[in-house]
Order: structure tokens, then sequence, then C-alpha cells
């Protein structure tokens, strides 16, 4: 049985403009040559270099230990990718970053739903308050700390908020003090906190 995994490659380097777009193209036709499946290459990054996202296969060749596998894989990766280099004369500058990944993570990726983001409206509608509750809750430190402030008003991730408001211990009716044991507003809410669609 067969491992498929990704392998994305990036080096340094003084950026797009710094490599002919033939030299790039002919990287991701030796690593393909080189047995690389999906090879694409792409120029100027973070690091300014040359980057590379191709898969490699592993054959199973009875039982390691763990993390074998994963160190063979590397090292072949940046071998070929290397190799690749040379056959289309583009210097390798050196690996900037490397991230090589069984297939069945990146599929366990590609399922996750990426975090979402909602604003004062949003929570104050979910928690059944005022925007001002919400404010005033923000300046005492009871909520957890914007992702982000932009002139509109602060953004905060819905994962954090979901944290917070299924810690929070309310009661219902007014509050009494500004003693955290008397409670905060209304009752919980129940559910899951969801940003509001426009």
């Amino acid at each position: 049985m067969e491992n498929l995994y990704s392998v994305a490659i990036e080096t340094w380097g003084e950026g797009i403009g710094s490599l002919e777009d033939e030299a790039i193209v002919e990287v991701a036709s030796m690593l393909s040559e080189l047995g690389a499946e999906g090879a694409a290459t792409s120029m100027g990054g973070l690091a300014g270099g040359i980057g590379a996202t191709f898969g490699v296969v592993d054959p199973e060749h009875g039982l390691r230990e763990p993390g074998d596998t994963l160190a063979e894989v590397t090292r072949r990766a940046v071998n070929v990718f290397v190799t690749a280099c040379e056959k289309a004369g583009v210097p390798f500058t050196g690996i900037a970053s490397l991230e090589v990944s069984e297939d069945r993570y990146v599929d366990l990726q590609l399922e996750t739903e990426p975090e979402r983001y909602v604003g004062t409206a949003e929570v104050a509608e979910f928690l059944g308050v005022s925007k001002q509750r919400v404010s005033e809750l923000r300046s005492a430190g009871r909520m957890p700390a914007p992702v982000a402030e932009l002139r509109s008003g602060p953004v905060w991730a819905v994962s954090s908020l979901q944290r917070f408001v299924d810690g929070w211990n309310r009661r219902p009716g007014r509050r009494r003090s500004a003693s955290p044991e008397e409670g905060d507003g209304p009752e919980r809410p129940s559910g899951t906190l969801q940003p509001t669609r426009s």
C-alpha cells in the first residue's frame, strides 16, 4: 500500500522578477520528471524565493519506527526539489519553509470549517442584550479580547466568544450590584453563536 504526502517548500530569494518565468516552469517540469505528483511552482512568497507544492509517494516497507516514514519522505522531498532546481539551472538558496503532511491530514484540514467572525451587534443579538451592555462587559474585562479593532468596532473570533458564552454565569432579572456573583442580565442563551448573514 502506498501513502501520498503533500509537500510545500519555499526558499529564500530576491522576490518576484528575480527569476525568469521559464525557469520557474522548468522546475515544475523537472519535479514531475523526478516522480513528484501534481507539481506546481511559484515565486515570491514570504521568503522571496522559488517555492513548490507537490506530492510524494511512500510505499510502505513493513514495520518502521514511528516518525521514520515522515523523516524519510521529508528527505526524499528535499532531495527531489534540490535536484529539480539544479536540472533547471535555478540556484538553490536554502529552504525557508517546509511542510510535509500525509494526504489524509490535508483532507481533514479541508473538511474543517474556517473560523467565523462577528461584531458587537451580532454578539448583542445572540446574548439578548444591548450593544451598550456588550461594551460594558468588554470594558470590565469580562469578554475575550477582540482579534481586530476596526473603525466600525471590535471583531471577535466566534470560537473564543462561544467559550465565553458557555462559561458565563448569568441569572434572570436586573443586576442588583456590580458584584460578578450577582449575575449580569438575562438568562443564558442556548445554542451556538452564529454570525448574522447579510
